[in-house]
């Protein structure tokens, strides 16, 4: 069955495949995007200990280096104090424990008390490995290429669009190929899949956007 997405500015099929293709095409990410899950867990371990100053700059450094664009984290690191970075990603994941529809433009808006991330690219990839279950990527080549506006309600929108994606795959019993959410299906996967094919990262044959 073909996916559509509906949002208040966006209507779209994803890349005219369907909910079959989307394990196929995350197999594809996966091949191609170093230490995603690695950093899933980092994220993870963050989050329980409640952000040592220390491992925080760390994941900072990582996450930008993930993204493509390490100079970054070093711009982020030496304008804002390592305080006021603790204080941002716990606030965002405060947001996120709230768990409505609201909770990922919230948590954005308190990620983007950071200066230098960006609002919302850097910031969301942040997002995206404190919570993959509801936090995708937004950045310029998605909102470009799906119509996405690059604010915290366009955030709130694509979380929203991936969110429904997800439940969609996981009622329909699509095995996800990354080991930890076998039986499952997250937000950032969904982004994932949409990712990658942007970037043509497909099996032969499935179309892009």
């Amino acid at each position: 069955m073909a996916v559509r997405l509906f949002s208040a500015h966006v209507s779209f099929d994803v890349g005219g495949i369907d909910l079959d293709a989307f394990p196929a095409v995350m197999e594809q990410y996966l091949l191609r995007t170093r230490h995603t899950l690695e950093l899933e867990g980092v994220a993870m371990r963050l989050v329980q200990r409640g952000f040592p100053e220390d491992d925080t700059a760390h994941f900072v450094r990582a996450v930008c280096r993930w993204g493509g664009y390490p100079g970054i984290a070093g711009r982020v690191l030496k304008s804002n104090d390592a305080h006021k970075i603790r204080r941002a990603l716990l606030g965002a994941v405060d947001a996120l424990a709230e768990g409505d529809g609201h909770a990922p433009r919230r948590a954005l808006e308190s990620i983007n008390a950071i200066r230098g991330l960006g609002t919302p690219s850097f910031a969301s990839k942040h997002l995206r490995f404190l919570d993959p279950a509801t936090c995708p990527v937004l950045d310029r080549l998605v909102a470009r290429n799906y119509g996405y506006p690059l604010t915290p309600h366009g955030y709130e929108l694509y979380a929203t669009d991936c969110g429904n994606i997800a439940r969609a795959l996981r009622v329909a019993g699509k095995a996800n190929p990354v080991p930890t959410r076998t039986n499952s299906w997250a937000a950032a996967d969904v982004d994932a899949v949409l990712f990658a094919l942007i970037k043509s990262w497909t099996p032969g044959g499935l179309g892009t956007p």
